[in-house]
């Protein structure tokens, strides 16, 4: 018996077509569902833009809340060290005097 000219098929591929079913539709239809999955799938293109973009938005907030954390580091140290300081936060801030003293709130007039 001759070796038949197409071996690896069962059914013989005629006018572009494998067994009767045309084969350039269903590549058309898997690319484009390839494509569908490549940019909109759950680790797809779009999501991994909308990532970066989210993460360099925490990166910032990160540098945000470090600059805080040595501000509030700095006066800390000032607020232990310097005796002065102190004194001028409890005024300022608490409105604490010293027993002598007397206090006045001066009210600003509203500008137009």
């Amino acid at each position: 018996m001759p070796p038949s000219p197409q071996p690896f098929l069962r059914r013989p591929w005629q006018n572009g077509r494998i067994a009767g079913v045309p084969w350039r539709p269903l590549l058309l239809l898997g690319g484009g569902l390839l494509l569908l999955i490549f940019f909109f799938g759950q680790k797809g293109q779009i999501h991994q833009s909308r990532l970066k973009q989210q993460q360099s938005r925490l990166k910032g907030e990160i540098r945000v809340l470090e600059n805080q954390e040595t501000q509030l580091q700095n006066e800390i140290q000032l607020l232990q060290e310097d005796p002065g300081y102190r004194e001028k936060v409890a005024r300022e801030e608490w409105g604490y005097k010293k027993n002598d003293e007397t206090v006045y709130y001066l009210k600003r007039e509203s500008q137009p």
